[in-house]
This record gives C-alpha cells, structure tokens and sequence, in this order.
C-alpha cells in the first residue's frame, strides 16, 4: 500500500509542464505547474520581480471551511492570471 503512496507523492511534485509567455510592455511570466502545485514568476519593465505558489488542494479546502462556517455566502474570488485562463 505505502509503495503506491510513493508513486504518487513523486508524480505529484515533478513538474510536467514549463509555460513562457511573453506579453507587450516588456512582461514576461513563466508558468510551472506539476500535479499538485503550480509556480508562476513574472518580471516587469524595470527588472522587477512577482511570483506565486498555488497549492490547489489547500485552495479547495480553505473554500470548504469558508463554505461550512459562512453557509449561503461565497467567498470572494482572487483574479486569475492570464496563463489559468489559457490552460
């Protein structure tokens, strides 16, 4: 049982897929998602840097919780990047 448990704990951390998108204004975004994460890093005009780390199994859990403490409301929603809305 535990040895099938390994296979998956290791599918899901290796990423499977590299996105680069390069948008006008200088924007450049690098997406890498594997099964159970995904890690975004942009650089803007400047040498600025922005990333996010998205734990999707932790984000569908936070929204049970909200969802079974606050019945009939929704959470308020965090704007997709442009890379969620293309995949």
């Amino acid at each position: 049982m535990f040895e099938n448990l390994w296979v998956w704990l290791v599918l899901g951390v290796v990423p499977y897929r590299v996105r680069r998108v390069y948008r006008p204004g200088g924007l450049r975004q690098v997406a890498i998602r594997a099964l159970f994460w995904t890690f975004t890093l942009e650089q803007r005009p400047g040498g600025r840097y922005g990333w996010a780390l998205r734990v999707p199994l932790v984000e569908k859990l936070r929204r049970v919780v909200w969802a079974a403490v606050v019945p009939g409301s929704d959470e308020p929603r965090e704007q997709e990047s442009d890379l969620d809305k293309s995949a």
